[in-house]
Formats: C-alpha cells, structure tokens, sequence
C-alpha cells in the first residue's frame, strides 16, 4: 500500500512540475493581426524596439516589449513581457501579454479582454496612467497588474522619447521587422481572444493543475476513508510544503470575487472556479476532507498544536456557539462584497503567511493564530475560517457522516482528541464542523477492545 502511494505521488509531482508556463509568439500574432500600409523598421539603441513609417519616412507608430525596454520591472513570479504599440499621440493602440511565470489565476486576470481593454487609448505619459486611477486593477492579483501598468508606463515613455522627439532617420543598415511579419498597421481594435499559441499553453497548465488537485483530492478521499489517522500526516507535510509554501495553491476567501471578476471579464477557465468545484463536490459528498487533509494552512495548526504545551479543552457547550463566529464573519464579508467594500478580503491570512509576506499585517496576524492553535488546536478553522464556513454550509448535506465506534459511555478520549472540539458527552459529532481527522475512529481504547 505505501509503495504504491509513492509511486502515485512521484508521478503527480513530475507532472504538474512540467507543465509549461504561458508563452505565446508576438511575431506570430501581429502577422496574423497587421494590414498592408506603410513598412517597419527594428532598432536597437538604446533598445530594441520597431518603428512605423509612412511613405515619407516619418514615424506613425513605435511597438516594442517590455522586457526588453524596462527588464528591472517584475511581476509576484518574473518578468511579465508585453508588447505594445503608441501613435503619434502616445496612446495604446495594442497591447498583449506575450510571456510571463505568474500563476494560472494571476494570469488569468491580466490576460482577461477586460483588463487589456482598459489600456487601449490611454497614453502612458499621462500621469493618471497608473493603478487605482485610469486602470483598475484585480483583486486578489495586485502585484501583476500593477506589473503590466508600471512597465507600460516605463516603456512607453521611452519608446515615445526613442521613437517620435528624437530626430533622424531610421538607419539603413537596421534589420527590417517584415522578416517576422507583414509589413503594416497594428489594428487599433483590441482582440478578445489570445494567439494559439498562448491559449494552447494556457490550457495546458490549467489541465495540469487542475489534475493534480482532482488526483491529490482522490488520494485524501481514499485515506480519509480507510480511517487510519497515521496516514495523514503524509498529507498534513506535503500540503504545508508543496501546496502552501512552494506553490500557494489553497482555497481563499479572495477566490470569491476574483471568480465573479473573472466571469464579469469573459475568463471562463480559471484554476481557482475548478479548484473550488472539486472541493466542493468532494465536500457535499465525504464532508470536509479538503479541511483536513488538502487546506495547507490547516495542515501548519496541526504542526503547531505537536508543540510540548499544554492543550486546553474549549467545553463543549462553549466552543459549540462559538464556532457560529466564522459564519457571522462570512455573512458580514459578504454584504460588503455586495455593496462595493472590499476591506473584508484582508481577514485573509493564507496568502501573507505562505508568501511571507512580513511587512504585511495579515501576516502577524496569521502568526498569531498560528501559536494559538499550539494550545487550542485548529483555533482559526474553528472560529475564524471564512472557506471552513463556506465548507461547513456544504457540508450539512455531505452524504457520508461520521459517528463514535467506541461504545463506553464512560470513556472521554474522543472528546479529548477531537481537533475541532466536536464531540458532546453522548459521543456525537457536530458533522459539518469535523475536519475527517479520524482520531476518534481509532482511538486507543477501541484499539484495546
């Protein structure tokens, strides 16, 4: 049984490791995208970038990448290269996400026809050309966009400087840009949809994540339902590890409204809307396996609570109204996503903790909860958890629901050992609250017996 586990999990780890990054041929783009008018000429000093000529040799439009002109700007993940076209005016006539490392759900937003539409038109001269007043950023994605706004800004200003207020002449001897594509005029019409290329790749590494997840989803079922607490902390290491630290693939708080953003945009396909169906589906029908088993975040509190110090038992009467808190909290981020406010996202601590992001204060705060579950364990899944209630919903009509096997009424150990605090004087389980742990259904006393 464990060898065929490593195998499994060798093979997951190889291919979602492998999956390509989203990249697609600019060149390749503009030949199918471009007119017959007027020609290009490349430059490369002080950059490299192209120049429109109309039939009197003077410049109509300037294209270039951005990670050509301004390398030094960077996305969460790399270098987000751009390329982009300005008329005479200094306004965007085009602009497309050629190559970048972001993850899929950051990538997602910035490559959306919503975000890049926003651009076209603008003049990155402009001093409004920035995050928060002519463009509007995503949520949950801050760091890109501001990415792609602050390099169009620094490229733009250049090229325009390079390209329209230097004089001279284009030299004879630079390389001529029909050797990638046709000569012609960019249309000034934004596309709605990405190269082959790009959508190709793009799918590619949505398919592998999403896979990953389905396949590590079904691991964790498997083992939740052998009922052998030991085997979890397999899953408890790796999910802090690889899915928290490595790759921050978690369900947030924040996956809420980037869905509707993305959805608002024309994006249909996004790694966080099937991340959250396969929990979900796994939720209405084992219970809150992800909680326990998936949730890297959940899995730290578990480390954290083997810390040598004493546990102190929330009675149960207690602690039941208060895990009632994480779902008023809920209602209130809701009904201010509603009207507009979003300051109920930064309740969110998974993202500063897995990030480390230190100057964030979500990240203290996170810390906090962190040593709190070393004497309560899982404190911020029981009372604070904004996707534990959104499960907890879901999960009251989980089809399989677990009961005590231990049959001594006078025994308390279950009680002692529930992570959540779940487990009343009578040996029931509040359902939708328990995490499939499966301490209590191999308890030592039942062993025993």
């Amino acid at each position: 049984m464990a060898g065929k586990f490593k195998v499994i999990f060798v093979f997951l780890l190889g291919f979602f490791l492998k999956s390509p990054a989203c990249f697609a041929d600019f060149h390749q783009y503009l030949a199918e995208n471009c007119r017959q008018t007027g020609s290009f000429k490349e430059r490369h000093s002080p950059f490299k970038y192209w120049v429109c000529l109309d039939k009197d040799n003077k410049p109509q439009q300037a294209c270039g990448l951005t990670g050509d002109i301004c390398p030094q700007v960077k996305g969460y993940s790399g270098i987000i290269n751009i390329f982009f076209c300005l008329n005479s005016q200094g306004k965007i006539i085009y602009m497309e996400v050629v190559s970048h490392r972001e993850t899929l759900e950051y990538a997602a937003g910035i490559t959306s026809f919503g975000f890049k539409k926003q651009f076209i038109g603008k003049s990155p001269l402009d001093e409004n050309f920035r995050l928060g007043r002519a463009i509007s950023g995503i949520t949950g994605a801050t760091i890109s966009s501001a990415a792609v706004v602050k390099a169009l800004r620094r490229a733009g200003r250049k090229i325009y400087s390079q390209a329209f207020l230097q004089s001279g002449p284009v030299s004879a001897n630079a390389e001529s840009a029909s050797s990638y594509l046709k000569s012609g005029i960019i249309r000034s019409r934004p596309q709605k949809t990405a190269s082959f290329a790009s959508r190709r790749a793009f799918k590619m590494q949505y398919s592998a994540r999403l896979g990953f997840i389905c396949l590590y989803s079904i691991l964790a079922i498997i083992v939740m339902v052998n009922r052998n607490p030991a085997w979890r902390w397999f899953f408890v290491f790796f999910s802090v590890i690889f899915l928290g630290f490595v790759k921050q693939m978690f369900l947030s708080i924040y996956n809420l409204e980037n869905i509707r953003q993305m959805l608002n945009s024309g994006v249909y396909i996004s790694f966080c809307l099937g991340f959250l169906i396969i929990v979900l589906i796994a939720t209405l029908i084992f219970g809150r396996v992800y909680c326990g088993f998936i949730c890297p975040f959940g899995a730290l509190q578990d480390i954290f609570s083997l810390l040598p110090f004493k546990k102190k038992i929330v009675p149960y009467r207690i602690n039941r109204r208060l895990v009632l808190l994480k779902y008023i909290i809920l209602g209130i981020v809701l009904s201010l996503l509603g009207f507009g406010c979003k300051e109920g996202l930064k309740l969110e601590v998974f993202t500063p903790v897995f990030k480390l992001m230190f100057k964030n204060p979500g990240f203290w705060i996170g810390v906090v909860f962190l040593i709190a579950s070393a004497f309560i364990p899982r404190f911020y899944c029981r009372y604070f958890c904004l996707v534990g209630a959104v499960l907890g919903i879901a999960a009251k009509f989980s089809f399989l629901k677990y009961k005590i096997p231990c049959k001594n009424k006078h025994c308390r150990i279950c009680q002692g050992i529930c992570l959540t605090g779940v487990v009343d004087e009578n040996k029931n389980i509040i359902d939708n609250e328990c995490v499939r742990c499966n301490l209590c259904q191999k308890c030592s006393l039942e062993k025993r017996r």
